[in-house]
């Protein structure tokens, strides 16, 4: 026996459109790698467009299933928040895991400065920054620490170390910074650049109870200095 079609009176039916997937996008926000500079941030948008084949309930799952697993340095980074403590604190607008000391304000309205900077790249190493100058590796601080920082504890040890050093003071005296402007590199006029200095800008620093707006250093200081205060046990 056939089948026979019935006929269709009006207008055909409409074929449903297949649903169209929405754009899924996180926005991570970034700042500059070095906080004393001008503050600014930018936005980084990290979208993954999802196919028309690829629409699913995602309903109860786990973020990990969708953006993938935390890098081993991402979780270092997370793991930080307990191994960091006053007077240090992570800067949570740049991309790597950097840690800053600030100097105190001089007044409620005064915005504070950086005075050192500790940065994990990713290959695991760590660079040290004293008023926006790396300390070099052959520096004695290094003595004694780890050459890889792949764990908080290690990360704290330099934090640790550093509470027994402090900044040098250079030259501050006024009289003399009136005579040469920031930035300026001093000769002895002898050729010997052991023996040259510049003025280093404002960082409204704090030794002590002594606050300065600018100094005068050798090129070859150390910045950091052992601190009488604080000796290292």
């Amino acid at each position: 026996m056939r089948c026979s079609r019935k006929k269709s009176l009006g207008r055909r039916p409409r074929r449903r459109r297949k649903d169209r997937c929405e754009n899924t996008c996180t926005t991570d926000v970034f700042g500059a790698s070095e906080m004393e500079d001008e503050c600014h941030q930018d936005l980084a948008p990290q979208c993954s467009i999802l196919e028309n084949d690829q629409c699913s309930d995602t309903t109860g799952t786990d973020d990990n299933t969708i953006m993938g697993p935390l890098s081993f340095y991402d979780s270092l980074r997370s793991d930080l928040s307990s191994a960091v403590t006053f007077p240090y604190q992570v800067n949570s607008y740049s991309e790597y895991i950097q840690i800053v000391e600030l100097y105190p304000s001089a007044d409620k309205v005064s915005q504070p400065t950086v005075k050192l900077t500790v940065t994990i790249d990713t290959d695991l190493s760590a660079k040290l920054f004293v008023h926006r100058i790396e300390i070099c590796k052959d520096d004695d601080f290094w003595i004694g620490l780890p050459t890889l920082f792949d764990t908080p504890l290690k990360i704290s040890a330099i934090l640790e170390k550093l509470k027994s050093y402090t900044v040098c003071f250079g030259s501050p005296d006024e009289c003399f910074q009136s005579m040469v402007e920031v930035g300026t590199l001093i000769d002895n006029n002898t050729g010997d650049t052991s023996s040259s200095a510049y003025r280093e800008g404002d960082f409204s620093a704090v030794k002590g109870d002594t606050r300065y707006s600018s100094t005068i250093r050798s090129t070859m200081c150390k910045l950091l200095v052992q601190d009488v205060n604080h000796v290292q046990k």
